[in-house]
């Protein structure tokens, strides 16, 4: 079962199964200025059949930086499925805050503001709205499904991977 969010793609290459190592065993994590997404800080295991990138500098433990699998199932041609997965506990940290605040937006009309105890006016439900419900849903977005579509194509690039055909096995 794949978890949502999780992106699982199968490529080929060109290149052998040995450049294809060597290849992996040269990427050296590089730091870039003003970078926003710093794709090219991982580095890499190799493992029987496949390798696992993770984030290069694990004590500042960023939780953008996306976990990518590459498990080689076919050598001749090389055929790698690569599975791309964001942090979940991200994900459900930030889902939290719209499952627990747009209900109480929407449909709780006991508020107290300002000492007043009263219904909240469309603006004041709005503003609650947006601040508890929309922006963690943005930054769910930008901060943990954004980099999962960068580092699929940061890989995909540094390996000359071409994606397989819908359908092919």
């Amino acid at each position: 079962m794949t978890l949502p969010f999780t992106l699982t793609k199968d490529y080929t290459s060109t290149l052998t199964y040995d450049q294809l190592l060597a290849l992996l065993s040269r990427l050296q994590p590089s730091r870039k200025q003003w970078q926003l997404y710093e794709v090219d800080n991982y580095s890499v295991g190799l493992v029987h059949k496949g390798f696992v990138l993770r984030y290069a500098e694990p004590r500042h433990n960023l939780p953008a930086m996306p976990k990518i699998v590459g498990e080689i199932t076919q050598e001749h041609p090389i055929t790698i499925q690569l599975k791309i997965a964001p942090n979940y506990f991200l994900v459900a940290f930030l889902l939290l805050f719209p499952v627990v605040f747009v209900p109480a937006a929407l449909f709780s009309d006991d508020w107290t503001i300002n000492g007043v105890h009263r219904a909240p006016v469309l603006t004041e439900r709005l503003s609650m709205l947006l601040t508890g419900g929309v922006f963690p849903l943005l930054i769910c977005y930008v901060g943990a499904i954004i980099p999962v579509k960068k580092a699929e194509d940061w890989i995909v690039k540094k390996l000359a991977l071409q994606q397989l055909p819908f359908g092919y096995t």
